[in-house]
C-alpha cells in the first residue's frame, strides 16, 4: 500500500488491479482490498479490477475466507471485468463482461461496444448463459479447482526432487510461476529456455521476463509460467518432459 500511495499523482485517473493475479497467483486480502478502495475514494478516482480468476481460490490458508468482489463495495467508480475463459474453462466462446454501479460508465461502454463488436454470436451467448447457470456454474468451477489442487500437489513433489527449480506455492488463479536455475545457481535465460524447450517437446513454457516484466527490470529473470488447470495426466506429462530436459542438461548451461 505504501508504494501505491506514492504512485498516486494529481492527474491519476484510475487504479488497475488483477486479483487473483496472472501469472503469480497472488491475491489481495480483504484488508488490502478495503485499503485500496479507501485510497480510490479519497482521491475520487476510478478503480478497475480484473477478476477473471476470482473464483479460483484453491489453496487458501485454513480459516481464511475468499475476498469478495470489489463490486460489492458499493463504490460507484468501481469497474469489474471477467469472462468465461479462465475459471469456467470455456475460452472458445470468447464471452466476457464489464460490471459497474455507474450508469454513466455503462452508457459509455454500450456506445463503444456498438461501434466495435456489437454482439457475439447467438450460440456463444447461449453457451455462456448455460455455463453461468445454477446448473453448471459451480460444477465447472469445482472441476477447475480439483485440477488445480491435484496439479499443485504434484508440482510440490516435482520441485522437491529438482534443486534447479524453485517455487513459491500459489494460493489462487489458474497459473503459477517456477524459477529455473543454471548449475551454478544463477537464474537462466527464461526466453532462450522456453524456445529450446518448445522446439524439443512442442510444449510451451511462457517466459515471464518477456511476457510480464516491465521496463527490463530483471526481477522475473529465470521464471516461466505454468498453467495448472488441466487434466492431471496432461500436466504430469509436461512436467515429466521438463524433468528429462533438466536431466539431459539442456537449456541449463
Amino acid at each position: 500500500m505504501h508504494h501505491l500511495h506514492q504512485a498516486i499523482r494529481e492527474d491519476t485517473k484510475m487504479i488497475v488491479l488483477c486479483s487473483p493475479n496472472n501469472p503469480t497467483g497472488a491475491y489481495l486480502s480483504s484488508t488490502v482490498q478495503n485499503s485500496v478502495l479507501e485510497l480510490a475514494k479519497a482521491h475520487d478516482i476510478i478503480l478497475m479490477a480484473d477478476e477473471v480468476f476470482r473464483p479460483m481460490f484453491h489453496s487458501l490458508p485454513n480459516g481464511e475466507m475468499e475476498p469478495v468482489s470489489f463490486l460489492e463495495s458499493g463504490y460507484e467508480k468501481c469497474i469489474v471485468t471477467s469472462s468465461c475463459s479462465k475459471s469456467y474453462g470455456v475460452p472458445g466462446i470468447r464471452v466476457g463482461w464489464i460490471a459497474t454501479l455507474s450508469n454513466d460508465f455503462l452508457s459509455r461502454f454500450t456506445q463503444i461496444r456498438n461501434y466495435t463488436t456489437i454482439s457475439v454470436g447467438l450460440i456463444d451467448e447461449i453457451i455462456a448463459a448455460e455455463a453461468l447457470s445454477s446448473r453448471c456454474r459451480q460444477p465447472l468451477i469445482q472441476r477447475s479447482l480439483d485440477f488445480a489442487k491435484a496439479n499443485l500437489t504434484f508440482l510440490a513433489e516435482f520441485v522437491a526432487k529438482h534443486p534447479q527449480i524453485t517455487w513459491t506455492p500459489t494460493r489462487a488463479s489458474t497459473s503459477t510461476l517456477i524459477r529455473l536455475h543454471s548449475k551454478d545457481g544463477s537464474p537462466l535465460n527464461d526466453h532462450d529456455f522456453a524456445l529450446e524447450f518448445v522446439k524439443a517437446n512442442n510444449i510451451l513454457f511462457c517466459p515471464a521476463s518477456l511476457c510480464f516484466e516491465e521496463y527490463g527490470q530483471g526481477c522475473l529473470q529465470g521464471y516461466v509460467r505454468l498453467g495448472i488447470v488441466m487434466h492431471p495426466e496432461t500436466f504430469r506429462h509436461g512436467m515429466e518432459k521438463l524433468a528429462e530436459f533438466l536431466e539431459a542438461g539442456s537449456g541449463l548451461q
